[in-house]
């Protein structure tokens, strides 16, 4: 199951790389709960709430450049290590992030960002 999670999201960072941040989500549950850095702390209860909040990001011109480096997987939960760019105009920043995903059956059903890499270790060795 970690194996198949792990490709899952391989295939979403692909997806994210050709299409954009949009392009993440049909890898989700509707009722995905998701928690991005770019939101500043902000939960997204499901996968259309998380959608609009896209769309408003891009009206306002805010742009999410995303990269991963790392993957790790352990039973329903993949951690991948990468760094975040968000430009917004006269604003750049770029992080260090630590992205913790969660599955079920297929689909992730949380998606959390952290800054800390400690805080996302102890978010994914405790979800299995």
């Amino acid at each position: 199951m970690a194996d198949d999670n792990l490709a899952l999201v391989r295939q979403m960072w692909a997806a994210y790389e050709e299409d954009g941040l949009e392009a993440i989500l049909p890898f989700a549950a509707p009722n995905a709960v998701w928690i991005p850095f770019s939101a500043g702390g902000r939960a997204f209860e499901g996968t259309d709430e998380y959608r609009a909040f896209i769309r408003e990001q891009e009206a306002k011109e805010e742009i999410v450049e995303a990269r991963a480096f790392d993957f790790e997987s352990a039973h329903d939960s993949v951690l991948v290590s990468g760094s975040i760019r968000l430009r917004r105009p006269g604003h750049l920043a770029e992080n260090y992030v630590y992205w913790v995903h969660r599955f079920r059956d297929g689909k992730i059903v949380f998606t959390q960002s952290f800054s800390n890499p400690d805080e996302a270790r102890a978010a994914f060795t405790s979800s299995g």
